[in-house]
């Protein structure tokens, strides 16, 4: 798992970002979502998980960070930590790095 921080462009407000394995839905599964997301995207987990015999849960331990950050790119949140951190986050997420770091009055945010 790596980590990177997330700044969201309209209130400035600073939280983790993750991309790569997710260790931490290895061993607590639903709880992780809970946690960063809410109990409603937890329980469409915990479902997920059953009704796949478990196979969802496998792929997530994969994708979840990943997809997790993606979700807050795209809700107006850019990448804020160094621009080397930021160009290798943007390329395990998949997402071009001029779209992740807007600049704001001339200065990047970090």
């Amino acid at each position: 798992m790596a980590k990177v921080m997330m700044i969201n462009k309209k209130t400035g407000e600073i939280k983790p970002g993750f991309y790569g394995i997710c260790w931490s839905y290895l061993f607590l599964g639903p709880i992780v979502p809970w946690m960063r997301e809410g109990f409603g995207t937890a329980v469409k987990h915990l479902l997920y998980i059953v009704i796949t015999l478990s196979i969802y849960g496998i792929v997530q331990i994969f994708s979840y960070n990943k997809n997790y950050t993606k979700r807050m790119l795209r809700d107006g949140w850019n990448l804020g930590g160094s621009d080397a951190e930021n160009r290798l986050a943007a390329t395990a997420l998949g997402v071009a790095y001029e779209r992740v770091t807007e600049t704001q009055v001339g200065k990047k945010f970090s």
